[in-house]
């Protein structure tokens, strides 16, 4: 907050965050393909080489990874309140994966070669979200009002 102003952005109204995607992509390497959306899988900003269509289908199928992840969080652990999941990581011969919280409402999601060093990756995400986290809300929709 700024002057008592919220300067939160949520992360469907910024134009183009490719900028920064772009930047993490070049810092990782390993042929980083990356999407920021909201934690119920719409798209806000992507990077990498994937259709519009893997695209699309990899924001719904990490948004779904959350909701697991916090449902399997809740039985492992008998606290039906859970908690958020931080992170999750696929290991396939093909790529990794990592989806990853990325500010209230949003989440991040990168796929990288198998070469690629888990740790950097995640460390690399981490830093990439403490900087800008705070501006990559995505608030909650409402439902339209019964007419």
């Amino acid at each position: 907050m700024m002057n008592g102003q919220d300067t939160t952005v949520p992360v469907w109204k910024l134009k183009d965050l490719g900028w920064l995607l772009d930047g993490f992509a070049a810092r990782v390497g390993h042929n980083v393909r990356a999407v920021l959306a909201s934690q119920d899988g719409l798209i806000a900003s992507a990077t990498g080489p994937l259709s519009d269509d893997d695209r699309a289908r990899l924001c719904a199928s990490a948004a779904g990874l959350l909701s697991l992840g916090r449902a399997t969080v809740q039985a492992a652990s008998g606290d039906p309140a859970g908690g958020d999941v931080q992170q999750m990581i696929i290991e396939h011969p093909a790529c990794l994966v990592f989806v990853m919280a990325a500010g209230a409402g949003s989440l991040l999601t990168v796929a990288t070669d198998p070469q690629a060093d888990p740790g950097r990756v995640g460390h690399e995400m981490t830093e990439l979200i403490q900087r800008v986290g705070e501006h990559l809300t995505t608030p909650a929709r409402a439902l339209p009002e019964d007419q």
